[in-house]
């Protein structure tokens, strides 16, 4: 299993959009943590904005931290605080990823994309927030898995996750030199 330790160095040497990199709340002084990865013009990232805020908000009180981490090629500060005014991000951390060096280390392929680590730095959930998509351009008329809340339940309550890893649907996350590549 991975640990968030190995991706503190990541994070704090990482480009804070929101928030200090210093002050990132991690899961080592939390009972959970969880980081979401997304990218300011995947359609399936944006619409998931208003969930991953709830979450958030929901489980603050509970104990879990979030930070979001932008998986943009190219992503300036300006653009991203843009990004997170427009879709009405508050409270969240956020960072930019731009070596993909968090994403490659957490697993993370493609955005929207969760890792979610416990109070021990240990990795219990990777995939999907729920499962509203069935494929691209084929949403569910009621979404019935909340992957990500059993999850985070399971974890606060000191109990095992019942699906730690699921297939997550979205934008992939592509190298930071792929701009150089493309003629």
């Amino acid at each position: 299993m991975s640990s968030l330790l190995l991706l503190l160095p990541l994070i704090l040497t990482s480009t804070p959009v929101q928030g200090r990199a210093g002050s990132m709340p991690l899961a080592s002084s939390a009972p959970a943590h969880l980081m979401i990865f997304v990218t300011s013009d995947c359609p399936l990232s944006n619409y998931y904005a208003p969930e991953i805020q709830e979450i958030c908000a929901g489980y603050r009180a509970k104990g879990l931290t979030c930070t979001l981490v932008y998986e943009d090629v190219g992503l300036g500060e300006a653009r991203m605080r843009a990004h997170l005014a427009e879709y009405r991000y508050r409270d969240i951390p956020a960072v930019i990823d731009r070596d993909r060096s968090i994403a490659r280390r957490a697993g993370a392929t493609v955005t929207p994309q969760v890792v979610l680590w416990d109070g021990n730095d240990r990795r219990r959930y990777r995939g999907r927030i729920d499962n509203r998509y069935e494929a691209f351009g084929k949403p569910r008329r009621v979404v019935t898995e909340r992957n990500l809340r059993e999850a985070i339940d399971a974890v606060l309550d000191g109990k095992p996750v019942p699906t730690p890893e699921t297939p997550a649907l979205g934008c992939h996350i592509v190298s930071p030199d792929f701009e150089r590549k493309c003629p």
